[in-house]
């Protein structure tokens, strides 16, 4: 109603009144646009059915009355967002009275409530009627500097609303909360600020392609439940790991149509496992999405994360359409022993091919060294680097002890023909063999005479050879 128009009907001239009293009445808008109270001082609009109200221009006033009216701060259908139960069209149609002018001479502003939406279904979820009248709703107040936080706070070009009740919540919506709606906007990583009390945001359809954002003790995402970043560029889940989101209980996440390719049990297992513990049947409310990312699913990997997939099925929305990037088998349908035995059996068998070849090399190496041995009394290349540069190493005996051996056992070897075959048969037998041991090898050559079996004499190239 027009209370301008009204008052003007009476014949009464406005410039004179100090207080207007329409209080208990049946107004649903009060519009005084359209005359001049230079001297009005008190202003009671009091149980009516008060939906909004427009600036006032009054210098003069000194007290104003609102409470027990129909203010709207909840529209439940005007939402954009399928996590937003209101715009915040009130909250900013309203926000003049946050003005010093008004805020001051507001009387009853901690009696001035929001009234009930018109649709109450979200309300009364697990409650009466009876029970509902005797919670208390929010200020009028509280949505106004709610409204003003929030649309500050908005990141640009997104949509900002009042999102839904919690589950705690549910009953009575006692605390206002934001929904982020940053969808279609060709973002490259989230955004660094949000309003506070951010609990859903809808990220998709962009190409951010990191979640870290959502780390961080002073992280914007701090009281995050909620997020949808389908249809992103996102690479890697690690993001998720000790942020904000997954300490919160999340009831919903979408990371379907992205370039995911590790599927990490261990970032979402304790989280999973939080909801399977509390659930007493299959909750509806709870949405965990990864379908249509690139997974890969080697053998290392796939049994582990198929029995993860399994144990949560229930909470794994879209589990039986998670796909293999090198196929178009489902998870949860790859045959585990035929894809990944085979393999095993595969490598087995090329093992055991490269240790016989090994084997034989190691046994072929060994014989050669051994007949060199015999014949030349040379050592294998390594045994005689073994130490360096010093010709001779045993434990237990220094180099100074085994060059004075060597020396001594070199004087003995015979210096003529005469002397050798003075020796026994037996000394000479031992001295031609020794060269076997392989251990110190003295030899001496003097070109001499020796007699062949039938006593001739034959020149001879003899050596000496003694081996320690």
């Amino acid at each position: 109603q027009n209370i301008g128009a009204f008052l003007q009907s009476l014949s009464i001239p406005t410039e004179a009144i100090h207080s207007i009293n329409i209080s208990d009445s049946n107004i649903s808008m009060a519009n005084f646009s359209s005359i001049q109270l230079p001297r009005l001082q008190v202003l009671d609009l009091r149980g009516n059915n008060l939906y909004l109200l427009h600036q006032l221009d009054l210098d003069s006033l000194e007290e104003l009355y609102l409470s027990n009216n129909d203010w709207t701060c909840v529209v439940p259908t005007s939402g954009i967002g399928k996590w937003s139960l209101s715009n915040l069209e009130f909250g900013m149609r309203m926000q003049w009275l946050l003005k010093p002018e008004f805020l001051n001479v507001w009387r009853d502003k901690d009696q001035t409530k929001c009234s009930k939406p018109k649709t109450r279904r979200w309300y009364l979820k697990e409650t009466s009627v009876t029970s509902f009248k005797n919670k208390s709703r929010n200020l009028v107040l509280d949505f106004i500097k709610f409204t003003k936080d929030t649309l500050e706070n908005c990141p640009r070009g997104c949509d900002c609303e009042l999102a839904q009740p919690l589950a705690e919540e549910a009953a009575i919506y006692n605390q206002f909360r934001a929904s982020v709606l940053c969808s279609y906007l060709n973002l490259q990583e989230l955004p660094s600020r949000l309003p506070e009390h951010t609990v859903f945001f809808d990220g998709s359809n962009n190409n951010i392609s990191s979640l870290y954002p959502l780390q961080g003790s002073t992280s914007p995402y701090k009281h995050l439940t909620k997020i949808n970043m389908s249809n992103n560029t996102i690479t890697s889940m690690e993001g998720l790991r000790d942020s904000w989101l997954l300490r919160n209980s999340p009831t919903e996440i979408d990371l379907t149509i992205n370039k995911l390719s590790m599927f990490d049990t261990t970032i979402l297992d304790h989280m999973m496992n939080e909801h399977s513990t509390k659930m007493t049947s299959v909750e509806e409310g709870l949405n965990f999405l990864f379908a249509d990312n690139p997974w890969i699913c080697d053998c290392d990997r796939i049994k582990n994360i198929q029995d993860f997939v399994r144990r949560y099925e229930v909470l794994l929305k879209d589990a039986s359409e998670m796909k293999c990037s090198t196929s178009s088998v489902y998870i949860v349908d790859l045959n585990y022993k035929n894809e990944c035995e085979e393999d095993n059996q595969s490598f087995m068998t090329w093992l055991v091919v490269v240790e016989f070849v090994l084997l034989v090399a190691v046994l072929s190496k060994l014989t050669y060294d051994v007949v060199m041995y015999r014949r030349t009394g040379h050592l294998p290349w390594v045994a005689r680097h073994l130490c360096g540069k010093s010709i001779l190493c045993l434990p237990g005996i220094s180099r100074f002890s085994w060059k004075q051996l060597f020396q001594s056992q070199s004087n003995q070897v015979p210096e003529s023909t005469q002397q050798w075959r003075g020796l026994p048969s037996t000394r000479r037998r031992n001295l031609e063999r020794r060269g076997s041991s392989g251990y110190v090898t003295s030899s001496a050559t003097s070109n001499e005479t020796c007699q062949d079996m039938s006593g001739n004499l034959l020149a001879k190239d003899s050596s000496g050879v003694q081996f320690v």
